[in-house]
């Protein structure tokens, strides 16, 4: 009964958190924007019009209330209250997992329309005094070498681990998780070097500004890639001596540490109201 209603608050908090806490900080992020930098002093920062804008916040927080109602819903089917002593752990182990991707649904799609208004920005520019950052942008500027070190030797422990665990047999299970674990480092290696050497997306933004997304994206990549190696060896050790009921926890525990380390970070990094927008405001004629 503990360990059920254990599960309820965690998974309870993996919904709140994902599909309604962050989601409500990155609107009202959009809304401040929208309030305090009008269309008409800021043309810059409006490819889209400003109704196009406030309809795709309305359209991702619906999305999210609709992801939320879904996972209460899942809650309940598989759990329900009054037979939570006699769940199948093994049959909903993966039920966070799963949701937890579903739940970052609309973080992509709102990355995409992100993308898409930076591309208009870009289109839009026609400014002949556009101005480039000539300070090389270095890796160690941005993150510790230490804390680098820690994450590759993690990496190289969490892939030995797998394979000691599982007494060196290279199962379909095994192969898997390392093929994944390289991806998704693979792709946060691609995703740094972009960061540091690929174009501005925001062709306006500026350099300061630059610099602190910089070092947060760099720095969440960083944590995640710890997170997803812990990740790998907790489960390691989950499924080797058959610790079902743990691993609910640990799935649900893993995509919100995740989310905090990203979307948090994010947030209290760079905070709104210190972002520097008077490089969105309209060009002065020249007499």
């Amino acid at each position: 009964m503990l360990i059920a209603i254990a599960f309820y608050l965690i998974f309870l908090g993996q919904i709140g958190l994902i599909s309604i806490y962050y989601p409500h900080k990155f609107t009202r992020r959009i809304q401040y924007v929208t309030n305090n930098f009008s269309p008409n002093e800021y043309p810059k920062l409006y490819p889209e019009s400003i109704d196009t804008i406030h309809l795709k916040r309305k359209i991702y927080l619906g999305l999210n209330y609709i992801i939320a109602i879904l996972g209460l819903v899942l809650l309940v089917v598989t759990m329900p209250l009054n037979a939570v002593e006699n769940v199948d752990y093994q049959r909903i182990d993966s039920m966070p997992l799963i949701f937890g991707m579903v739940q970052f649904i609309p973080v992509l799609l709102l990355e995409i329309s992100s993308f898409k208004q930076f591309k208009l920005m870009r289109a839009a520019n026609t400014s002949t005094n556009k101005t480039a950052d000539l300070t090389p942008r270095r890796l160690f500027d941005y993150i510790s070498p230490l804390l680098l070190s820690f994450t590759a030797i993690l990496i190289i422990s969490c892939i030995l681990f797998e394979l000691y665990i599982n007494e060196y047999t290279l199962t379909d299970d095994v192969i898997s998780k390392i093929v994944a674990l390289v991806l998704c480092n693979g792709l946060f290696i691609f995703l740094t070097y972009k960061n540091l050497h690929g174009k501005k997306l925001d062709p306006y933004q500026a350099n300061t500004d630059r610099s602190k997304q910089t070092r947060t994206a760099i720095q969440s990549m960083v944590f995640v890639s710890i997170l997803v190696s812990i990740f790998f060896m907790a489960t390691a050790i989950i499924n080797r001596f058959d610790f079902i009921e743990l691993e609910v926890f640990v799935n649900s525990l893993y995509f919100q540490f995740i989310s905090i380390f990203g979307f948090g970070s994010l947030l209290r990094a760079l905070p709104i109201e210190e972002l520097n927008f008077d490089v969105y405001k309209a060009e002065k004629v020249m007499n």
